[in-house]
C-alpha cells in the first residue's frame, strides 16, 4: 500500500509539473508571461546554432561513411567474382598459373583487409562520435524543462509579492520552490554552457585524425595493391611467352579489328545498295507520271 501511494504521489507530482510547463509555454507564446533575460540569452543561442551545425556535418559524414564502408564491401564481393571467372578461365595447364592463383589470392587476402580496417579505423571511431549528440540534446531539452519551471516559480513568487494579502506560508514555499528551481537550472545551464563549447572545438581534432586516418591507410593498402597487382601482371610472362613462340594460325580468327572492319564495309556496301535501287525506283515512279 505505501508502494502504491508512493507511486501515485509520483505520478501526480509528473503530471502536475508536465502541466506547469505547457501552461508556461502557452502563455509565453500569448505574451502573457514574460520571458526571462535567460530565455534571450545571445550566448545560449550561439551555442544551440553551433551545436546544430556540427550535429548536422557529424550525421553527414556518419551516412556518407556508411555509404563508402558498404561499397567496399560491394567491390570485395565483385572481385571475388571476377577473379571466380578469371581463375576458370585461365586453364590450370598453362605455364604461369600456379602463380597467377597465388597472386589472385593476395588479392582477395588485401581486399577483404581493406574492407575489415576501413570498418573499425573510420566507421566504429565515427559511430561513437555521433553517439554524443543524442546525449547532449537530450541535457538541451532538460535544461530547457528546468527553465520553464524556473520562469514559472519565478513569475510565482514575484505575483504573490505583489498581491494585497501576502499570505506568509505561501510566500515561503514560493521562495523555497523558486531557490530549488533556480538552483537546478543553473547546475544544468552551467555544465551545458562549459562542454557545448568544448565539443564545438574538439571538431577540428576529430576531422584531423579521421582524414589522417583514411589517407594513410588509403595510401598503404595502394602500395599493397600496386605490389599485387605487379605480381598477377608478371604471372602472365610466361603464357606470353608460349604464345609468341607457337606457330600463328592459318586463319585469323582473333583478329576483332578485321572484323569490325569488314562489318564496316558491309555495312557501307548496303547504304550504297540501298541508294542505288531508291534511285531507281525514283525514275520509274517519275516515268510513270510522265505517261
Amino acid at each position: 500500500k505505501q508502494w502504491y501511494q508512493r507511486r501515485v504521489a509520483i505520478t501526480a507530482g509528473g503530471t502536475k509539473r508536465l502541466f506547469g510547463r505547457t501552461n508556461e509555454r502557452l502563455k509565453q507564446k500569448m505574451g502573457r508571461s514574460s520571458e526571462t533575460v535567460i530565455n534571450k540569452d545571445d550566448k545560449w543561442q550561439v551555442l544551440v546554432a553551433n551545436f546544430n551545425r556540427q550535429q548536422t556535418a557529424a550525421f553527414r559524414l556518419h551516412r556518407e561513411v556508411k555509404g563508402y564502408i558498404a561499397s567496399l564491401k560491394t567491390m570485395e564481393s565483385s572481385t571475388q567474382t571476377l577473379l571466380d571467372a578469371v581463375r576458370e578461365m585461365h586453364e590450370y595447364t598453362w605455364p604461369g598459373n600456379m602463380s597467377l592463383v597465388k597472386a589472385l589470392q593476395g588479392l582477395d587476402k588485401l581486399n577483404k583487409e581493406l574492407n575489415e580496417v576501413m570498418l573499425d579505423s573510420l566507421l566504429v571511431p565515427v559511430n561513437n562520435y555521433v553517439e554524443i549528440f543524442p546525449q547532449i540534446r537530450e541535457r538541451m531539452s532538460k535544461r530547457e524543462r528546468k527553465l520553464l519551471d524556473y520562469t514559472r516559480s519565478k513569475r510565482t513568487l514575484d505575483s504573490l509579492k505583489k498581491g494585497e494579502k501576502i499570505s506568509p506560508e505561501k510566500l515561503g514555499l514560493a521562495q523555497d520552490n523558486y531557490t530549488q528551481n533556480k538552483m537546478i537550472y543553473e547546475e544544468v545551464n552551467n555544465e551545458l554552457c562549459d562542454d557545448l563549447p568544448q565539443l564545438w572545438d574538439s571538431r577540428k581534432t576529430y576531422i584531423l585524425k579521421f582524414l589522417d586516418t583514411f589517407f594513410r591507410q588509403s595510401a598503404d593498402f595502394h602500395k599493397e595493391f600496386t605490389q599485387v597487382f605487379g605480381e598477377c601482371s608478371l604471372s602472365l610472362d610466361p603464357l606470353k611467352e608460349q604464345t609468341r613462340n607457337e606457330a600463328p594460325p592459318k586463319r585469323d580468327i582473333g583478329n576483332v579489328d578485321k572484323f569490325f572492319l569488314v562489318s564496316d564495309s558491309a555495312r557501307r556496301f548496303k547504304r550504297q545498295s540501298l541508294r542505288k535501287s531508291m534511285r531507281k525506283s525514283g525514275g520509274s515512279f517519275k516515268r510513270s507520271l510522265s505517261m
